[in-house]
């Protein structure tokens, strides 16, 4: 019993650390990345299967994506209802936002026209972590539940995004960066109505003083520069996507070519 009680204590409840910057970059250098690394290197050697096999690559992610929710709204229901750390069970941040989008598109709107915005999004949610990890061991001990579960919640968002590629048929191109804008424009209004009701403060839109450069801004400018960012990280996403698709299969049909010559 002491030991479940030092691991709930530890592990479990919400026990904010001060991280210093070589702790969550170590651990950036060791999970997150080649965890990754390892997710694109599945997605990308799923491609030549049947394409009922790379259906069921793709639900495998959903419902890995599924165990580690439960993990986390557990865990989240922990820290409403026992230490008040948060108000909310379910969360408006963007790699929730990438969930939902996800889960979406591949369980009941699956449509063309849907899945440039949950791909985008999706994809932007795991690059914002590779890129600035902080956001994940800020707070919390490298093997704290929260660490770990945070991890794999934006490597299978990765994932799932790029396996709309290979299971669904879905191209990135930069021409839908329009309807990913719209997109863009609906979910920030989602996450105001939900900042409004819960008293939360998703996506830093009611309070951004805890971010760098605008932290001295109030709504509505602090909404507005965010909105901005979110929507040239998106566009950035899409274009270099395209690039990337488009050399992958250039590279893929010479290959074949040279094949088919032996």
């Amino acid at each position: 019993m002491f030991f479940l009680s030092r691991f709930y204590e530890l592990y479990v409840l919400m026990t904010p650390v001060e991280v210093p910057l070589y702790v969550y970059i170590i651990m950036h250098l060791l999970f997150i990345a080649p965890l990754n690394f390892f997710a694109f290197f599945l997605v990308y050697r799923t491609r030549k299967k049947p394409l009922a096999v790379r259906e069921r690559y793709l639900k495998a992610g959903a419902l890995a994506m599924g165990l580690v929710m439960v993990l986390r709204y557990t865990l989240y229901a922990i820290y409403v209802y026992k230490v008040h750390y948060f108000n909310s069970i379910i969360k408006f941040e963007m790699s929730e936002i990438a969930m939902y989008l996800l889960i979406l598109a591949i369980f009941v709107i699956k449509k063309k026209w849907f899945y440039p915005l949950a791909f985008t999004v999706g994809l932007l949610s795991c690059i914002a972590v590779i890129v600035y990890p902080y956001t994940v061991f800020s707070h919390h001990s490298p093997i704290h539940l929260y660490t770990i579960s945070s991890i794999l919640f934006h490597v299978l968002n990765g994932y799932m995004a790029c396996m709309l590629i290979t299971a669904r048929g879905y191209t990135p191109r930069l021409k839908q960066i329009g309807g990913v804008l719209l997109g863009n424009v609906a979910l920030f209004a989602i996450i105001l109505f939900a900042n409004k009701m819960s008293g939360e403060n998703f996506m830093a839109l009611s309070d951004a003083s805890k971010l760098p450069i605008i932290g001295g801004t109030k709504p509505p400018v602090n909404v507005i520069i965010i909105y901005l960012v979110f929507n040239v990280m998106s566009f950035a996403v899409l274009a270099v996507s395209e690039i990337l698709y488009r050399k992958t299969h250039k590279i893929q049909t010479k290959i074949s070519a040279y094949a088919e010559e032996k």
